[in-house]
């Protein structure tokens, strides 16, 4: 390997490290400064789960608390991409069908 690759290699490796520690670094102050939010970001770094989804996600949850409470978010993943997500308002009802 010569010395440009060399020198290329090293910078590569330690962008990667410092990028860690930096990572490390936010995430540590991120649990001290706001909680629920390193929560989140906790649950997304382990699983992988874009980020992205997140808000369509959560606007279906709140029109269902906007406006009956009750209801379903329905979200519809076809080959590892989410399709759609649908906040379904529902009635409870509760009653026998026969008398």
């Amino acid at each position: 390997m010569d010395r440009r690759s060399m020198e290329t290699l090293t910078s590569v490796v330690s962008i990667s490290e410092f990028e860690l520690e930096n990572n490390e670094f936010f995430m540590d102050n991120l649990a001290i400064l706001d909680p629920e939010l390193w929560r989140v970001k906790s649950h997304l770094l382990d699983t992988g789960v874009n980020p992205d989804v997140l808000p369509s996600i959560i606007r279906a949850l709140s029109k269902i608390d906007g406006g009956s409470g009750w209801g379903r978010v329905i979200i519809e993943v076809r080959e590892h991409r989410v399709i759609k997500c649908d906040g379904v308002e529902s009635n409870l009802v509760d009653l026998e069908i026969g008398k």
